[in-house]
């Protein structure tokens, strides 16, 4: 009867986020930006995201298909690694080159990820309705708008992230096979759906739950607490699960560049959006334009360590090079943070962690709040910025709260994973306006725990005062 009640419940949040999304996408594009940007935002996107280019390659490929058929659709035409090109391209095919027919895309996205975040929230202990209340901050911050109104990654790859963990803390918990298999399933779904859009999201996700998850199945076997049989068989599971994610992962950035003859070509450019600052400077472009289809980024000064394995630091070495890649191509990006770290061997980049989370988590910082911005959207998205980051404090706080009141090991699990993926994008992101999206949905999962913990603690000291 309870499951017969959740479902019904899921299905009403389905139909709200997804109506929600579709408002507010019309409103987005039809009003607010033709009026921030002018004739520049005539066909509702801004300019100064990705989405406008992913717009115009997307809109070549149509008319390419007009004339050629299926025959000349490709999921990814190229520029970047993983992009949504191919999905916009097939909607104009069907529909025509407008990005209003993108916006029920988009609503389904978002209403799967909600549905998806507030089953998450079930499988770690919380209330129904205290998981309804964690899907808020995911579901509402102005932020979202981004990938809701326009069409970006972070749609279906938030989707796709959220699976993988519900896949996780399924298997994990599991007590029957039908429980193991759902788990693997929603794994292997997940990473597929992430991968499409960030196979590097997918290759740090494994090695983060990995470490997790290995570290809270054998504190939970020295504790003895429960049957060691089921916990192992949940282990195997589990890594059977990572392994056929493997596929859908991927690197960013290329080739470490290491000062040899030959040049080392960049397959990845570097996530951008969100940055009002993100054009590339005119010595980058002169570069890419002399060297053409592959460019060359500066080199990246690299000690190795006799201490670590050596795939291990040349990866660490690879997450550095992508800062590099980040400075050579958006020096002049308007929210650049430590700017001036120099990392020149794995111990810089573990005794850098504390600092790491600290803008993983806590940026943007008051004071860049209410610095002048260099756009006019760009001072609008300050504002906003603002109010959810003052928001996102409380949240946080009000996670910290939940895991010591209700503490368990799936909740703890979520937690200490999502900020090892929140983490691991500030090494290679030294921008507050790229992290701030990037990180979102791992951020989401925070601040929905949060929600979750404040939302409990709000109906226990009522009752208390009844």
């Amino acid at each position: 009867m309870r499951d017969s009640q959740t479902d019904r419940f899921a299905v009403a949040i389905f139909l709200l986020v997804a109506g929600y999304a579709l408002i507010a996408g019309l409103l987005v594009q039809e009003v607010v930006v033709p009026t921030l940007v002018g004739e520049e935002g005539e066909n509702g996107l801004l300019p100064i995201l990705d989405t406008a280019t992913f717009h115009e390659i997307a809109v070549e490929m149509s008319v390419e298909m007009e004339s050629r058929g299926w025959a000349a659709w490709e999921w990814n035409p190229g520029w970047s690694a993983n992009q949504p090109v191919g999905i916009m391209a097939a909607v104009y095919y069907w529909f025509g080159p407008d990005p209003i027919y993108l916006l029920p895309v988009n609503a389904v996205f978002h209403g799967l990820s909600a549905v998806v975040l507030f089953y998450l929230f079930l499988a770690i202990g919380a209330p129904i309705k205290a998981s309804f209340a964690g899907i808020l901050p995911f579901v509402f911050f102005p932020s979202t708008l981004t990938w809701v109104s326009q069409f970006h990654k972070d749609g279906l790859y938030c989707l796709g992230l959220f699976t993988m963990f519900l896949g996780c803390v399924k298997i994990l918990s599991a007590r029957s096979w039908s429980a193991r298999i759902i788990g693997v399933f929603c794994l292997v779904v997940g990473g597929f759906a992430a991968g499409l859009m960030r196979g590097y999201g997918v290759t740090v996700f494994m090695v983060a739950v990995l470490g997790c998850g290995s570290f809270l199945v054998f504190a939970t076997l020295l504790s003895k607490k429960r049957r060691v049989s089921r916990e192992m068989l949940n282990y195997v599971v589990f890594i059977v699960g990572l392994i056929l994610v493997s596929p859908f992962s991927g690197s960013k950035g290329g080739n470490i560049s290491s000062g040899d003859s030959e040049p080392k070509e960049i397959s990845a450019v570097v996530e951008t959006a969100g940055d009002p600052t993100k054009a590339r400077s005119q010595e980058a472009e002169k570069k890419e334009k002399e060297v053409g289809d592959g460019w060359v980024p500066p080199v990246t000064p690299w000690e190795s360590s006799s201490w670590l394995p050596g795939p291990i630091d040349r990866n660490i070495h690879r997450l550095i090079h992508n800062r590099t890649v980040f400075f050579w191509l958006f020096p002049e990006s308007g929210s650049l943070v430590d700017a001036d770290k120099v990392f020149s061997g794995a111990g810089d980049v573990i005794a850098y962690v504390p600092r790491a989370l600290a803008i993983g988590l806590f940026a943007p910082f008051p004071n860049m709040w209410f610095e002048e911005a260099l756009t006019r959207t760009g001072g609008l998205q300050r504002k906003v910025s603002a109010v959810e980051t003052f928001s996102a404090y409380l949240l946080l706080a009000g996670c910290i709260y939940g895991l010591f009141r209700w503490p368990n090991r799936e909740k703890c699990f979520v937690v200490l994973a999502a900020v090892l993926l929140v983490v691991a994008l500030v090494y290679p992101v030294p921008s507050v306006g790229s992290l701030y999206r990037l990180r979102f949905g791992a951020f989401s999962l925070l601040l929905g725990i949060g929600a979750v913990s404040l939302y409990q603690a709000f109906l226990t000291k009522r009752f208390r005062g009844c």
